[in-house]
């Protein structure tokens, strides 16, 4: 796993960012002797004063108008909601198949078998989680180290959730050849 540095965090980049774009538009001032800021400035409050004046205008509708146009947004949203749901269907499926292994969850590891989840970390990398363990015969969850239905033992056969990390991870990259 990469080391991360401060230089690689989201807020010092943003905030570094606009410091020094600030600092560059104030030095191409000077050299070249030109007014960057003050024109900047000024087409940010013409278009302030454009808004005000539109809100101060004055001008008629007819009330069809009035009647059609809140049918017409509530139709749009809909439609627009509609786009986004299939479009997030698309992206499910996809991501299903571009991720084989999302399939496997469920192993035989020493006479235990193990289920498990995945869950994407903030860097759109799955991490294994919710490792449990049952009886290989009945599939029932283990309790206290035996299965509360066939009594079977499990006493030291049970891994820790680190082993079974790790063998899952390997079982990933060598049965799917996914690095």
């Amino acid at each position: 796993m990469a080391k991360k540095t401060i230089f690689h965090n989201p807020w010092l980049i943003a905030t570094g960012s606009a410091i020094l774009g600030v600092i560059g538009i104030r030095i191409i001032d000077y050299i070249v002797g030109t007014t960057i800021l003050p024109s900047i400035w000024n087409f940010i409050k013409s278009i302030f004063i454009a808004i005000g004046k539109f809100f101060v205008l004055k001008f008629e509708v007819s009330l069809w108008f009035l009647i059609v146009l809140p049918i017409f947004v509530v139709a749009i949203i809909i439609f627009i909601l509609w786009i986004i749901s299939l479009l997030q269907d698309k992206k499910k499926s996809l991501l299903n198949q571009q991720e084989p292994f999302l399939a496997y969850r469920e192993d035989n590891f020493g006479d235990v078998l193990y289920r498990w989840e995945y869950f994407k970390n903030y860097s759109d990398k799955y991490e294994i989680s919710n490792i449990s363990h049952y009886c290989p015969k009945c599939k029932c969850s283990i309790v206290y180290n035996s299965c509360p239905i066939c009594h079977a033992s499990f006493y030291n056969k049970i891994k820790s959730n680190y082993e079974i990390d790790a063998l899952i991870r390997h079982s990933i990259e060598t049965q799917l050849n996914i690095k």
